[in-house]
């Protein structure tokens, strides 16, 4: 079976004109990935950490093809973490009014160019990537993992991000205010770059907004707001983007 690696293994194209493209067909690929992840609760704080190493290798194919073989040597790393935090109390009665925090920090390798018999960048093949029909990731928007985001449908990558650009590097902020009358608001702020790029490096950011509400533990309504701003190294000519979308979901 051959397929097209998402990154490394750069092939020099000689013609008129020259070019050169990123990425190239192998077979018999194999991939083996280790992970260790700890969890944490102390108090009003909870942790979830998890590292994973990506090993294996792949044989490349083509009349250019780089050498006899790939060697994949990439690594990823995901923290996230909330805690109550105190958003106001008042000095007359001592009154607090208590909600959640949150902060999220995700990594993944990306591919050094200089190295064409390894590629650097972590990809796994059976990564979650949709919950549903719907994308998952860091931010409603871009839904960014560790390996890769939404990059429309203008670019043909595995990963979504540009020829010469792998790697995520996602950096969030989040709170929840109490709740109102059982509507819950979220509202959370991402940064992306990229691990690896010929010159910039800038993804993007983008700021979301969510009303929640449950209806007795079996209905719940989602209303989200998410605003994208587009980085340097997509090179689009959009620098923005909106996405609205409303929800219904019940359990029988």
């Amino acid at each position: 079976t051959q397929m097209s690696a998402p990154s490394g293994c750069p092939v020099a194209v000689v013609g008129p004109p020259a070019s050169t493209t990123y990425g190239c067909l192998v077979s018999r690929a194999t991939r083996v990935i280790t992970s260790l992840r700890y969890q944490l609760r102390y108090g009003p704080l909870v942790f979830d950490g998890e590292g994973a190493w990506q090993k294996g290798a792949a044989t490349p194919t083509g009349a250019a093809a780089a050498g006899n073989h790939v060697t994949y040597n990439g690594n990823a790393q995901v923290l996230k973490a909330k805690w109550r935090q105190k958003f106001y109390q008042s000095k007359e009665t001592g009154k607090k009014i208590e909600g959640l925090a949150r902060m999220s920090f995700a990594r993944g390798s990306g591919d050094d160019p200089s190295t064409p018999t390894t590629d650097e960048a972590f990809f796994p093949s059976n990564g979650r990537r949709f919950d549903g029909l719907e994308r998952e990731g860091f931010g409603e928007f871009f839904a960014a993992t560790p390996y890769d985001a939404f990059g429309g449908q203008g670019l043909g990558t595995a990963s979504g991000l540009p020829g010469g650009v792998s790697g995520v590097i996602a950096l969030g902020f989040g709170a929840t205010p109490p709740a109102w009358h059982g509507f819950v608001l979220d509202l959370d702020q991402y940064l992306y770059q990229a691990d690896k790029a010929q010159s910039t490096r800038a993804l993007g950011k983008e700021f979301d907004i969510r009303i929640r509400h449950d209806i007795r533990d079996r209905f719940s309504l989602k209303l989200s707001a998410a605003f994208y701003s587009t980085g340097s190294a997509l090179n689009t000519a959009k620098p923005s983007a909106r996405r609205y979308l409303f929800e219904a979901s019940g359990k029988f």
